[in-house]
């Protein structure tokens, strides 16, 4: 586990099959989400909607991060497209209520990428300037 930058609440909501597999992987090799991360497991991408993303929000997390298979690699064929266009929509809302659109990031990841998930969670971190206006 590396030192993250920002320990404040986090969820990870993600396929099962990709990044699922991918932290079952890690856990296999001693590693995990720092405690601060919180993970939710979905059956597909597909299936994250922007309720469940703003749940996510609503339930004290300061940042969200969505993660699906990768474009192509999607067993129900088109989930990482609905993941990306509903995360792109759930993103629109929070900013027409004023929450920053660096909280809501989306990735896409096969199952042997369980170190750039760590990576990824670990840059998920306010913008400088964003730092330099609080």
């Amino acid at each position: 586990m590396t030192e993250t930058r920002d320990t404040s609440p986090m969820m990870v909501i993600g396929c099962e099959r990709s990044a699922g597999a991918a932290l079952a992987r890690l856990a296999d090799e001693g590693r995990e989400l720092p405690p601060h991360v919180q993970w939710q497991s979905v059956p597909c991408g597909g299936s994250i909607d922007e309720l469940m993303i703003l749940e996510a929000f609503e339930n004290g997390a300061e940042r969200v991060m969505v993660v699906s298979c990768a474009a192509g690699a999607c067993n129900s064929l088109v989930g990482d497209e609905r993941a990306r266009r509903r995360t792109a929509a759930a993103r629109e809302l929070l900013e027409s209520v004023g929450v920053s659109s660096w909280r809501l990031r989306y990735e896409t990841m096969a199952p042997n990428m369980g170190s750039d998930l760590l990576r990824w969670v670990d840059e998920f971190v306010a913008p400088e300037e964003s730092i330099e206006q609080s």
